[in-house]
């Protein structure tokens, strides 16, 4: 970053902007707001928020950044005037280089003039050099709690200090970008509500079919395994009944908190309902190997006391285990073997895995391969 007692924005003229202008920012506002309002396409606005600011400006390019606290870098989400690999380029750039960089680090707008002498750009002049970028203006982007989520700016192949329209157009541009970020933002949140469980924040039912169906596919077509896991906790109902249903709801987030933390790329689980959790597990190996496994990672969890709020206790569970293509070839019928499987550990006296393989012929079903 560069320290603030070494660069100055150009000072702000008494010149009023023209009404002309001001009306094309008031167009440029009400047109971007009704489109926010209706389309959650969020990539073609802010594609279109670039666009409507290249036409109020000459010989330069509007972009939209967004900003990764956790990385402290600089992502690039649009920048349709801006050469493909100026955009590539920038995408990354780290907080506190050049204009957008130091506009997130200091919470401030940037006024680069002349980025060849600009000490904000003294990192950047080959990168300035090369796209012919003479001068660069950014504008922090805020969310609703004024944190700072990202930059807005209007790169300028020649060199130049920013009238008082420029600056209003950088400002009012960035105000209509953090909008944008804000429904991005709370549509991710109703998607995760949509399709997670409520109390355990693990996929719901409806989701895990839907994700797991795709899996099916996807071993059917590269000739692969997988298995189904389902479990059951042992004596839910006498927990419940002792302890409390906010113990039980305790017991439940707890495991599913556990289970989630030990969740690899190739397993996808989910609360089923209740006190039932499913697993698909995509096989890497064999897969009563991967499913003994995933068996072993859940001893472990329920080989200590778990916290129920006002007391810890000792659960267990009961799992059993369907293979494809082995029990069934569509997820429905490997759910419903991996669920009888299940049955049969839990009235053989609970805290046990059992395949379907070893009670297939005990089970009166009929796998149908559509």
């Amino acid at each position: 970053m560069t320290n603030i007692s070494v660069f100055q924005n150009p000072e702000k003229t008494d010149e009023p902007i023209p009404s002309d202008q001001i009306d094309k920012l008031l167009d440029l506002q009400t047109e971007l707001l009704v489109d926010i309002s209706s389309n959650d396409e969020f990539t073609e606005l802010f594609d279109k928020l670039c666009k409507l600011a290249d036409q109020l400006i000459t010989d330069g390019a509007a972009s939209v950044m967004s900003y990764d606290s956790d990385h402290q870098k600089l992502l690039m989400r649009s920048s349709p005037a801006l050469p493909r690999e100026a955009a590539v380029a920038l995408n990354g750039l780290a907080v506190g280089e050049g204009s957008d960089g130091n506009a997130v680090y200091h919470n401030m707008e940037m006024l680069v003039t002349d980025t060849s002498t600009d000490k904000r750009w003294e990192n950047m002049r080959e990168y300035a050099d090369y796209f012919k970028i003479g001068a660069c203006w950014s504008y922090p982007i805020h969310n609703a709690q004024r944190e700072i989520i990202g930059s807005f700016s209007i790169s300028s192949f020649q060199k130049r200090t920013p009238t008082n329209f420029h600056r209003k157009l950088l400002s009012t541009c960035a105000s209509i970008a953090g909008i944008i970020f804000e429904r991005e933002h709370q549509a991710k949140e109703f998607k995760i509500l949509a399709d997670s469980d409520p109390l355990t924040g693990l996929l719901n039912r409806s989701k895990f079919t839907e994700d797991a169906e795709l899996l099916v596919r996807q071993v059917k077509r590269t000739d692969g395994k997988m298995a189904i896991l389902y479990m059951n906790i042992d004596k839910f109902k006498w927990i419940n009944d002792g302890y409390g249903h906010d113990a039980g709801d305790k017991l439940l987030a707890n495991i599913a908190a556990e289970l989630s933390d030990q969740c690899r790329d190739n397993e996808l689980i989910c609360r089923w309902g209740g006190d039932e959790f499913v697993m698909a597990i995509v096989c890497k190996k064999d897969c009563k190997t991967d499913a003994d496994a995933v068996m072993t990672r859940i001893n472990d969890i329920f080989s200590k006391p778990i916290d129920i709020g006002t007391t810890q206790i000792r659960a267990s569970a009961s799992c059993g285990v369907g293979i494809y293509p082995t029990d069934a070839k569509q997820l429905e019928p490997l759910i419903y073997c991996a669920d009888q499987a299940m049955l049969k550990a839990k009235t053989s006296g609970g805290n046990q895995v059992v395949y379907y393989q070893t009670i297939k012929k005990q089970v009166c079903w009929v796998t149908i391969d559509l």
